[in-house]
């Protein structure tokens, strides 16, 4: 009997806007596509890391096409034209897309191609903190995104459905992926291995070995909830003499903390900003809890790692959050804008390191059950093969 041939590998597209969301975001995602059997490229901005990602991961080729975060007309219609010029001349199976700016120009631009199968990832709705032209600009590009997609993939279940009461579309058209998540959480990586580990963080950033450190990861910007993050420890200092704060992340022109704000952390001896950290493991080992009172998320990914690493953890109840944290179990949800609720939740933790190590372990326990990584890429592939030719991933599998 004469061998069946290996089938080809059928080449696709994962676009985001900035390089830092495909190295970040995507980690082992196109390495498994490729024990599948795709041929599997990259596009975003040029960045840093994109190379040693491409090589690590497997990726045959990583494209660079300049893509503006900010709303610039001129640059996002070059950027559009590129992506259509890139994929007419690729002739890609499938395009994939995600992050607000890249999902919006990858979609319409594959539709302009006439990609034969496209599926966009809502990661979040920047819309949902903005008002006036803005807002309904943004709406726009959301609404045109999900009606030029194939399929669309929500991280959060409760984005999902904030998605369907903005009417950006039916029901039925969005889906998510197990319990979501953007690309689940690695729990080998984020494991607390010992007492040493937090001494060494801690000595690198100067915090006193007895410290309870309250931490912070994200954007310092007003949208990450940074006014109220201030206020609260205002209160938690004055009460708490032995509490730290540790900002991990980097101050951003866009919708930008107040300079005022930014004035007081800066100046106070008991709070450190070292900036971001590529390795998030030290900084999580430094903390005792985290809190992250953001207006808007699309999930929340941090909230699962810090979980990971047996922190308990304060967000805001919202969309994405109440689906990254189980409130009264894995953290405490708090309302957003509200400095004095988070303080509240803030000295709770504080106060009760039995509460804090239950929810630590409980949300440990969550993670390994709901957000490996390989649950959500099986999810993921499940939808590839739903707008692909029918038995065309079995067909890759078994070649």
């Amino acid at each position: 009997m004469t061998p069946r041939p290996s089938a080809s590998p059928l080449k696709i597209a994962q676009v985001a806007t900035v390089a830092i969301s495909v190295t970040n975001l995507m980690k082992g995602w196109p390495r498994f596509l490729h024990e599948q059997g795709f041929e599997v490229h990259t596009v975003c901005s040029p960045g840093a890391g994109l190379e040693e990602f491409a090589q690590r991961e497997g990726v045959r080729r990583a494209h660079t096409i300049e893509i503006a975060r900010r709303i610039s007309p001129l640059a996002d219609l070059l950027s559009l034209w590129r992506l259509y010029r890139l994929f007419r001349r690729e002739r890609y199976a499938l395009v994939h897309s995600s992050t607000p700016k890249g999902g919006f120009l990858g979609m319409l631009a594959a539709w302009l191609a006439r990609t034969p199968a496209r599926v966009y990832t809502l990661r979040g709705l920047p819309l949902a903190s903005t008002t006036g032209v803005k807002r309904r600009i943004l709406w726009l590009c959301d609404w045109l995104t999900m009606r030029a997609a194939h399929r669309v993939t929500a991280i959060s279940a409760s984005l999902r459905d904030e998605a369907v009461a903005l009417g950006l579309a039916p029901p039925g058209r969005i889906t998510v992926v197990h319990k979501g998540s953007s690309n689940g959480i690695d729990v080998e990586r984020f494991t607390r291995r010992s007492p040493a580990p937090q001494a060494d963080a801690r000595r690198r950033w100067n915090i006193p070995p007895d410290a309870l450190v309250i931490g912070f990861a994200g954007r310092i910007v007003r949208d990450k909830g940074i006014v109220e993050l201030h206020a609260a420890w205002q209160r938690v200092r004055e009460q708490v003499p032995a509490a730290m704060l540790l900002l991990l992340g980097d101050p951003e022109p866009e919708d930008p903390a107040p300079h005022e704000v930014l004035e007081s952390l800066r100046g106070d001896e008991r709070v450190r900003m070292p900036g971001w950290q590529s390795d998030m493991v030290a900084g999580f080992e430094a903390m005792d809890l985290l809190a992250l009172p953001t207006y808007r998320e699309g999930f929340g990914n941090v909230l699962l790692e810090a979980n990971a690493m047996g922190l308990p953890v304060i967000a805001t109840n919202i969309s994405g959050c109440r689906d990254a944290v189980a409130d009264s179990e894995t953290g405490i949800l708090v309302p957003p804008r509200d400095a004095d609720a988070l303080a509240a939740a803030m000295l709770t933790l504080a106060r009760d390191p039995a509460l804090r190590a239950r929810m630590g372990a409980d949300g440990r326990a969550r993670v390994e059950r709901d957000f490996r990584p390989q649950v959500i890429w099986r999810g993921l592939l499940e939808v590839y093969g739903s707008v692909l030719p029918a038995g065309t991933v079995d067909r890759l599998r078994d070649g």
